[in-house]
C-alpha cells in the first residue's frame, strides 16, 4: 500500500516541570505525535494539522537507498539480541528523516497489534516489494529473520551498485554529446550570423566551405524550432510507449539487446541481476520456483523476464533449470554451464553467486573500457564540430587581409 501522507502538526503542552511548551513535528497522525510526545513527558493540550510544503515533503521522504539501511540496522539488532519492536524504536530515534519515522511507527503498530514482520511490511508500503517480502517471510518461518534482513540489504547494495554503474555510463558519452550540440547551436545561431553580417558589407566572394556553414546557420535559424520539436516529440512519445505500453516496451527491450557496445552492457546488467537475485532467495530458503519469479520482478528487460517465464514454466514441469535455459536459447553458454555443475553437485546457490561474481566483474570491465575509448572519440567529434565552424569563418577573413595586402 502507498504511504500516507505526512503533515506538519503544531502542538501545545506543559512539561513535568510544568512549563509551557510549543512546538511542530512532521508526523503521519496526530496518533504518531501523541506518542512522541507522550515519551517527552510532554501533557499534551493542543493540536493541530497544517500541510506539508512541497520542498518539505520531498526532503522528508525516504528511497530506495533508505529501506536498505534500515535492514541492515534492523538486522543488526535483532542479532545482537534486541527485541523486534524495540530495534524499530531505536532507529526511528536516530533516523535524519521523518519519513523513514512514519514508517517505522506504522510497522510497530501493525506488528503490535499481532501481525506478522511480513504481513506488517507489507501493508505499511509499497517500498517493500515482493523480493523483500518473501525473503522475510522465510526468515521468520525459520527462524533467521536477522540473517534474512543482512542478506536483503546486501543483495539490494548489490543490485543498486550495478544500476549505478550501467548510468554512469550511459551519462558521459551524453554530456559530451550534449555539450557538442549545445555549443554547434550557439554557434550557429548567434555567432555566425553576426559574421555572416559583417562578409555581407564587403561583397566579397565567399569560400564555399563558408557558404555551406552560412547556409546550414540559416537552416538552423529558420527550421531549428521545428525540428527541436519534432525531436523532442519523438523522445517523449518513445519514454512514454516504454513506460505506458507492454507492447511498446517489449519491442524496444527486443531492439535494445541486439545493439552493439550498449546491448552487450544491457545483457551483462540482466545477468548479474538475474543471477544474483535467484542466489540470495535460494540461500534464503525459497524454493526454486518462488525464487524464479522473484527475479523477474528485478530484472529490467521485458525482453528476459518472457524468457524467465518460459523457464520457470518448464522447471515448474519437472525440467532441470540448466536445461531449460538452454532450450530459451538466450542465455549464455557460460551461464548454463556454471548452473549445470550447481544443480549436479548441489551448490546451485554458491554457482550463482559466482556467476553474478564473474559478470559483475565483467560489466565493470566493459563500462572502463567504453568510457576509454568514449573518451577520445566524443574529444575528437567535439573538436572537429567547433574548429570547423571557427575554420568557415576564418578563411573569408584571411581572403579579405590578403585582398587588403
Amino acid at each position: 500500500m502507498p504511504t500516507p501522507k505526512l503533515n506538519y502538526y503544531l502542538w501545545r503542552g506543559i512539561d513535568s516541570k510544568g512549563q509551557k511548551k510549543r512546538g511542530k513535528v512532521v508526523a503521519l497522525c496526530q496518533t504518531q505525535v501523541l506518542e512522541y510526545l507522550c515519551e517527552q513527558n510532554i501533557d499534551v493540550r493542543l493540536i493541530l494539522k497544517q500541510p506539508l510544503p512541497f520542498n518539505k515533503r520531498i526532503q522528508e521522504r525516504f528511497n530506495k537507498q533508505d529501506i536498505t539501511r534500515l535492514s541492515r540496522q534492523w538486522s543488526s539488532m535483532i542479532d545482537a539480541g534486541l527485541p523486534i519492536t524495540t530495534s524499530l524504536k531505536l532507529i526511528a530515534n536516530t533516523s535524519a528523516k521523518a519519513g523513514i519515522t512514519a514508517l517505522i511507527w506504522q510497522i510497530r503498530q501493525k506488528l503490535e497489534a499481532g501481525l506478522s514482520v511480513t504481513q506488517a511490511l507489507k501493508q505499511s508500503s509499497d517500498h517493500f516489494d515482493p523480493i523483500f517480502l518473501a525473503i522475510v517471510n522465510a526468515g521468520e518461518k525459520t527462524g533467521r529473520l536477522a540473517e534474512s534482513l543482512e542478506r536483503i540489504a546486501s543483495h539490494r547494495e548489490k543490485l543498486e551498485y550495478i544500476r549505478s554503474k550501467a548510468l554512469t555510463a550511459a551519462i558521459y558519452p551524453c554530456l559530451v554529446l550534449g555539450t557538442a550540440l549545445l555549443v554547434t547551436i550557439l554557434m550557429l545561431t548567434q555567432v555566425i550570423p553576426e559574421l555572416e553580417q559583417m562578409f555581407s558589407n564587403h561583397n566579397a566572394p565567399l569560400p564555399w566551405f563558408t557558404q555551406q556553414v552560412i547556409y546550414l546557420s540559416q537552416a538552423t535559424q529558420n527550421y531549428g524550432p521545428y525540428i527541436g520539436i519534432t525531436i523532442t516529440l519523438t523522445i517523449w512519445l518513445i519514454l512514454h510507449g516504454y513506460h505506458h505500453s507492454r507492447r511498446c516496451r517489449e519491442w524496444l527491450d527486443s531492439v535494445k539487446v541486439h545493439l552493439p557496445y550498449i546491448g552487450n552492457l544491457h545483457n551483462l546488467t540482466c545477468f548479474t541481476q538475474f543471477c544474483r537475485t535467484l542466489a540470495t532467495c535460494c540461500d534464503s530458503g525459497l524454493p526454486i520456483t518462488p525464487s524464479l519469479h522473484a527475479s523477474v520482478q528485478t530484472c529490467e528487460s521485458t525482453y528476459y523476464q518472457k524468457m524467465i517465464d518460459v523457464v520457470t514454466e518448464e522447471v515448474n514441469s519437472g525440467q532441470a533449470l540448466h536445461i531449460a535455459m538452454r532450450q530459451s536459447g538466450v542465455f549464455p553458454q557460460f551461464m548454463m554451464q556454471m548452473i549445470m555443475l550447481g544443480e549436479e553437485s548441489g551448490r546451485l546457490t554458491d554457482m550463482l553467486h559466482r556467476i553474478a561474481n564473474e559478470y559483475e566483474r565483467e560489466l565493470e570491465k566493459t563500462i572502463e573500457r567504453m568510457s576509454q575509448a568514449f573518451e577520445p572519440i566524443m574529444i575528437v567529434i567535439l573538436g572537429t564540430i567547433v574548429s570547423s565552424l571557427v575554420i568557415a569563418m576564418y578563411l573569408p577573413i584571411f581572403n579579405l587581409v590578403s585582398v587588403m595586402g
